[in-house]
């Protein structure tokens, strides 16, 4: 690690990056504002988000009927079998009933691919799927989607039932839902010297934080 100096300022900054390519990234500044309109920037930075995301689907909510999902780009349609149908507003195209599962049976290795000879197909096209609204908020400070490059971490959470989305182009599978655990988990958990009390002590730490604050706050309401 490079020296850091001894007497520092250190500032982190949470916004949102507009117009980032898919895949892509952009280059943003921090500038210092004078204090006059240092006040001014950020409430006006802050009452644009709030403008933008209820001018996207009039109003706070991004699901503005029901199985829907809407904002100021995409009109995604969730139907009863667990597929969805996405809607491009800029360009009007339509990508109806996709995401659905298939299992045609695979008797290759893991470098070709061969059909059994049944040729029986396997979808989840016209089964009932159980469909939950987990968060409807336009920012969340818990992340709802992960990103891994490595094929048996992805393969351990499809078998515990979450979604993979893979892309032409680029490595890394994105899998949702994001469980609160994970953000607590590391590589050292699954060593043979640490095991799982890694994680256990993480989350022991990061509820003995939260308890203490609020036995602090309340000691120090009560005493007045």
């Amino acid at each position: 690690m490079f020296r850091q100096p001894y007497m520092a300022r250190q500032v982190k900054v949470t916004f949102e990056a507009e117009d980032v390519p898919a895949f892509g990234y952009c280059t943003c500044y921090l500038e210092e504002a004078d204090a006059a309109g240092e006040a001014g920037a950020v409430e006006e930075m802050a009452m644009a988000a709030v403008c933008e995301s209820e001018s996207a689907v009039g109003g706070h909510s991004l699901t503005p009927a029901d199985r829907v999902m809407e904002n100021g780009f995409l009109r995604v349609e969730i139907h009863g079998d667990g597929s969805y149908s996405v809607t491009d507003k800029e360009s009007g195209k339509r990508y109806p009933h996709v995401g659905y599962y298939e299992e045609c049976g695979d008797i290759g290795n893991e470098y070709i691919f061969i059909q059994d000879s049944g040729k029986e197909e396997i979808t989840t096209q016209g089964t009932e799927a159980r469909i939950e609204l987990i968060e409807d908020e336009p920012f969340s400070p818990f992340p709802t989607v992960a990103n891994s490059e490595k094929p048996d971490k992805v393969v351990a959470k499809l078998l515990e039932g979450r979604v993979g989305i893979m892309v032409d182009g680029t490595p890394f599978v994105l899998t949702v839902p994001t469980l609160f655990v994970e953000s607590f988990q590391s590589a050292e958990d699954y060593s043979a010297i640490y095991g799982e009390y890694g994680a256990l002590f993480a989350l022991f730490c990061f509820y003995f934080c939260r308890l203490w604050a609020c036995i602090v706050y309340c000691n120090h309401w009560f005493s007045y």
